[in-house]
């Protein structure tokens, strides 16, 4: 009996065309299109289907965008293929829609909330230049000191993903992270510039993160249906009281994936299951870890094969 943990996308898994097969291939998905649309007062789903990646790559946009196609991803396996999951967690934003999914905040009020969330996200910093990195292929030791020697009182750059065994993200100030890359690059990192338009998870989102706690005291928490995991110390919410406290912890603090995933497989999970654009966490379980199962179900030949194991399982 497999133990499945299922996990949620984050900001960077947008791209143009997301979502179109769920609409085409599962009808009954097409109400919470609308739903979405009616909440935010305008068509996201044609923003994802069609639109223009510039636009869909604003954060304000973005971040509910990706809510919804990885919300509906859920509906979809739930009703086609009866799967129960023994965790969830999401990379991020990606921590909102497993909230959802397990119950605890209802789909429209989520779409609102991460809608806000982006917009005081990129307001924030709306003047100045900031910039996040991938870095692979260098130990945490080296990034942290290099970091911290390039940093000072008015301009920083901190770690703000721990992704896996072998790709940190750092955020900062543009000019800052461009100094860091550089040595770090000569060290032998590859360094790659992300698709994001605020320094997320860092000292600089103080302020967003302020606004954000005043936004969700307006809204109302449900019991967890299923375990979460919080990406503020990879730790399972312990009931919905610590939900705020965690989810404006998190836009200052870094996200602590690859703790996240270290324990879920120290709790039994072997198989993961993503459920959004793209196949960005799938792919990086598969890198590090031989030994357990990782499907993503936004690619064809992942989804095709969950249909023929977990159909069976249905049979």
């Amino acid at each position: 009996m497999r133990k499945i943990s299922f996990i949620f996308p984050g900001q960077g898994s947008q791209y143009i065309g997301m979502g179109k097969t769920l609409y085409d291939n599962f009808p009954y998905t097409r109400v919470l299109f609308e739903e979405a649309a009616n909440t935010l007062n305008y068509d996201i789903g044609k923003l994802c289907f069609s639109g223009d990646m510039k636009e869909l790559t604003m954060t304000e946009n973005t971040q509910p965008a990706i809510l919804m196609i990885s919300a509906i991803t859920y509906k979809v396996i739930e009703r086609e293929l009866k799967i129960r999951p023994d965790f969830m967690c999401g990379h991020s934003l990606g921590e909102y829609t497993a909230l959802v999914c397990a119950g605890v905040i209802d789909y429209a009020d989520a779409l609102k909330i991460v809608k806000y969330r982006g917009k005081v996200m990129q307001e924030c910093v709306f003047n100045d230049e900031y910039s996040m990195v991938s870095v692979n292929g260098l130990s945490l030791n080296i990034i942290d000191e290099v970091c911290y020697y390039n940093s000072n009182e008015n301009k920083k750059v901190v770690v703000s993903n721990y992704n896996s065994k072998t790709q940190t993200v750092i955020s900062g100030s543009k000019d800052i992270v461009d100094k860091v890359v550089e040595e770090l690059s000569k060290l032998g990192a590859k360094c790659i510039y992300l698709k994001v338009s605020a320094p997320f998870h860092s000292p600089y989102m103080e302020n967003a993160s302020k606004l954000l706690n005043v936004e969700l005291h307006k809204y109302k928490y449900n019991d967890f249906e299923n375990q979460v995991i919080s990406n503020f110390d990879a730790i399972a919410y312990k009931n919905k009281n610590e939900i705020i406290p965690k989810l404006t912890n998190q836009m200052v603090c870094p996200v602590m994936w690859n703790d996240t995933i270290n324990n879920l497989i120290n709790f039994g999970v072997d198989c993961f299951i993503e459920l959004g654009p793209k196949s960005v966490l799938s792919t990086l379980i598969k890198k590090d870890y031989y030994d357990v199962e990782s499907y993503s179900f936004d690619n064809p030949n992942d989804q095709k094969s969950l249909f023929s194991i977990f159909s069976r399982d249905i049979i």
